[in-house]
């Protein structure tokens, strides 16, 4: 673990899903999402235009998977920055995790 350049608990995500779990590319882009700044965005002025955007996205078992969820639909989106701007995503956070990812 102290070979990666990440939190110890970020690489143990890492090891334990190559090799136990067997969901090497999901984990690389949960931490990659968790590495760079909220890919939500909720300005006040549209704070409730921005929950429903976000419903659209949530897992039912937990934070980590709507982002997965959101980053898959950044990606069947050509990721357009405009659709980001439409479901009030960060399209630069997103875009710096796809390319933390790859």
């Amino acid at each position: 673990m102290s070979e990666f350049p990440l939190d110890p608990t970020l690489s143990k995500m890492i090891i334990s899903a190559s090799q136990q779990f067997y969901c090497m590319n999901e984990i690389l882009t949960i931490v990659s999402l968790i590495s760079v700044p909220n890919v939500f965005m909720r300005p006040r002025e549209n704070m409730v235009e921005a929950d429903q955007a976000k419903r659209k996205f949530v897992h039912q078992d937990g934070d980590h998977l709507t982002l997965l969820n959101a980053y898959n639909a950044f990606c069947l989106k050509d990721f357009n920055a405009d659709w980001c701007w439409e479901n009030f995503l960060n399209f630069r956070a997103l875009n710096q995790a796809k390319n933390v990812r790859n």
